[in-house]
Formats: C-alpha cells, structure tokens, sequence
C-alpha cells in the first residue's frame, strides 16, 4: 500500500510539472505565475508565519502589483492577503464570532452579491470587481477580529511594507512619476498608470501629480497613510509600540503630505485630536506635534505648490474638488428605490458618501455598518483608527477601493494585548514543587 501511494505521489507531481511546462509554453505570464504559486505553497506549509508575513509585507508595499484580466486589473498581493488571513488564524489562538454577529456579517454578504449582479450590464470585471471590495475586506475583518492573538511579525511585516512604499514616494517625487513606473509592480501588467496621476494645475507654476506611490492613486495613498499613523500612534499611546511604530508615524506623515490629498489630511486630524485629548503622555503629545510639523515644513520645501492647495481657501473655492455640485446633480436624478436599495449602474459614481448609497442603498449601508460595529466588538481600542476609514468614505472614494479596506482588516488582527505585571511575573519565575513548598515551611 506505501509503495502504490508513493507511485500516485509521483504520478501526480509528475502530470503537475507536465501541466505547468505546457501552460507556460502557451502563456510565459501564467506560467511563471504557477510555478510561483506552487513554490509558496510549499513554503507556507512548511514556514506558514513567515509565508504570512512575506505576502502581509508585500501587500502593504505593493498593493496594486498584478496583471489586466479583461477589464479589471487583478492585484495578485491584494488578493493574497485573505490567505495570508487564513494562515494567521489557523495558527493563532481564536474565539469564533457569535451567532448574531456571524448573521449581520452574512446578510450583509448577500446584499453585496446580489447588486453585483446588477451590473452584468456592465460586464463581468465591474461585477468581480462589486465583489471582490465590497465583500472580501469584510471576510477579512471577520477573520482577523475572532484572533485572540497574532504573532507579532504578521503586524510588523505590514508597517515595513508601508515604509518601502514611502521610499518610493520619495523616488517618484524626484523623478516622476513616468520614469518610475514599473509595470506589474507599481501597477497593473496592461493598466496604465498614466490615466492615474490626478494633475493638479498650478496657476503660475508647473504642474505636478499627487504621489501615489504603488497605491493607485495620491487619494487612496493618503487615506492608506493616514490609517497607518493613527494605528502606530495607538499603539505607542498605550505603550504597545516601538521604534518600528515610531518610524512608521513619520513616515505616514510624510506620504500623507507628498500624497497632495486634503481628504487623507482630514481622515488623519480628526481621530489624531482625538487621540492626542484621550491617551498618551505631555512628552509623547509635544514629540508628535513636533516631529509632524517637521515633517510637514520638509514637504511643502519640497513641493511649495502643495502649500496652497492645502489652504482653507483653496478647498473653499473648489468646493471639495466640485464634488459638493457632483453630489447634488446626482442626487436630483435618484428614485426613492434608488436610495433604499442603490443604482442598477457602477459606470459612473461619484466619490464620498453618495457613491455608497448608489452602489449599496441605505439598506446595504446600514448592513455594513452594523457588520463592523458587532465585528469591533472585539477590538475597542481600534475603534478610532477605523474613523479614517468612515471620514474618508464620507468625503472620497475610500470605500471599494482596494488598500483602504484590505490592509486595515487584516491589522484588526492586531490585540494589542500583554500580559499584567502579575501574570509576567508568575510566568517568568519556576514554579516549585508542592513539597519543596512544604519543606521551605517547615
């Protein structure tokens, strides 16, 4: 019987080379894709923390790295993530999500597909697409939430990443977004980054781009950033943090300020006011807002024009960039059905909050939002970080748009949990035997 599965075993590897060897003769792309996938599938069983954390570290740096399937460009770190997900949670301590809470998380899935498949119209990407960002980030954040605790290198490897993605900033910002682009990478194989870039005119001076890094566009690299400096500041605030945390701060800010988005500002100062009235020492208060106006001086140095962009005139006149006139042509057209349940269309929807009621209705809206309440339930002290989701969905295009929901579902994972002093203590010192006890006693 051992020597018949051991031919099997052979037999199948066998047929697995010869189909991988055929379809990469046939398409190299997705060849070179199976072979890659195999490879860390072997990895992952036997280095499932590390697999976890590379695909974590790679997502937060690359999160718009894949190829153009038809009309939908498929981010292959992206999608990785909810394995990464899967892999932490089979092997991290866990408490399955209530009855309740599992039924608003499944009611509000249905809702999602079932609109998706309202816009058939549209084609089968704009269809994946409903899915894949309405649902996925939930299914993570379910995942990551019923964790009682994560291996700290699964954390780490998301901050590194995001710091890999602020360097890059840093090289775009010096020279150019076209010259720095790297297909597959950056962005998608067959997309085109230069439909990407958000021109911002200048009057009297050049024009320039908001820094999106490798995150699609300025907006949703900003909105990204400022996720991540109110989870690092949380967790130096509650004396969770490092040096990592402290680094992964000054960097948010400055991808915040290269990223030229008044919407990612907003998102980031109001739970940061918030932050800074509830926790956090006088010390740690003063180094932050010192450290933030450095950071901020050294940006608008580098790029003057964002000074005036990010005035209170500037936003004034625009009118949030047109979008309070976009709102209120769109709203004028919408049925009472229409606000309930959303549009039959994802063609075209405006940013901010009336873009989520198009794509999933009141009825749809409130599911989600119910959804995260009871999944936060567990996870109190995040509560504030997901305020710059919800300012940035009101005001932007945050939501359905992949890193800012991803990213920050999979670090809900995060418990910010240590032992009490007590605990500590008891774990480091030996326990003695019951006798030795008895006889110190007597």
């Amino acid at each position: 019987m051992t020597a018949v599965r051991s031919i099997a075993g052979w037999v199948a590897i066998g047929i697995l080379v010869a189909v991988v060897t055929i379809a990469t003769l046939q398409q190299p792309t997705l060849g070179v894709a199976a072979v890659a996938l195999l490879l860390f599938a072997l990895w992952a069983w036997r280095h499932p923390v590390a697999a976890a954390s590379t695909l974590a570290f790679l997502t937060a740096a690359f999160p718009k790295a894949g190829v153009r399937v038809a009309d939908f460009p498929v981010p292959v770190f992206l999608f990785g993530l909810i394995v990464a997900v899967l892999i932490m949670r089979a092997r991290s301590p866990r408490s399955p999500h209530g009855p309740v809470t599992l039924l608003i998380v499944g009611a509000f899935l249905t809702v999602a597909i079932a609109r998706s498949l309202l816009y058939m119209q549209d084609g089968p990407a704009a269809v994946f697409a409903f899915v894949a960002w309405a649902a996925l980030p939930v299914i993570i954040l379910t995942l990551s939430t019923s964790m009682t605790s994560v291996d700290p290198r699964f954390i780490r490897a998301f901050q590194w990443g995001f710091l890999l993605s602020v360097a890059y900033a840093l090289v775009q910002l010096a020279g150019g977004l076209d010259a720095t682009a790297v297909p597959g990478l950056t962005h998608a194989l067959g997309d085109d980054i230069t439909e990407k870039h958000n021109i911002i005119y200048v009057t009297g001076g050049e024009d320039f781009s908001k820094i999106p890094s490798t995150y699609h566009n300025g907006n949703i690299y900003g909105l990204a950033a400022a996720f991540f400096l109110i989870f690092s500041l949380t967790r130096l605030f509650r004396g969770h943090g490092s040096r990592l945390d402290f680094a992964t701060s000054v960097g948010a800010i400055l991808a915040i300020g290269l990223s030229g988005s008044r919407t990612a500002i907003i998102a980031a100062a109001i739970p940061l006011f918030i932050l800074l009235l509830q926790r956090g020492k006088l010390g740690w208060r003063m180094l932050v807002v010192a450290v933030g106006a450095v950071v901020v001086a050294g940006v608008l140095i580098l790029e003057p024009d964002l000074a005036a962009r990010y005035t209170i005139d500037s936003v004034l006149a625009s009118g949030g960039s047109g979008r309070s006139a976009i709102w209120a042509q769109y709203l004028a057209t919408m049925t009472p059905a229409d606000f309930l349940f959303g549009t039959g269309s994802r063609a075209v929807v405006p940013d901010g909050w009336v873009g989520v009621v198009m794509q999933l209705g009141f009825v749809g809206t409130g599911l989600l939002v119910a959804a995260v309440v009871a999944l936060m339930k567990r996870r109190p002290e995040w509560r504030i970080a997901l305020v710059v989701l919800l300012t940035g969905a009101v005001i932007d295009s945050s939501y359905l748009t992949f890193p800012t929901w991803f990213i920050p579902a999979a670090l809900m994972a995060d418990t910010l949990t240590r032992p009490t002093a007590r605990v500590a203590d008891s774990i480091m010192r030996p326990t003695q035997p019951r006798e030795s006890r008895l006889a110190l006693r007597t």
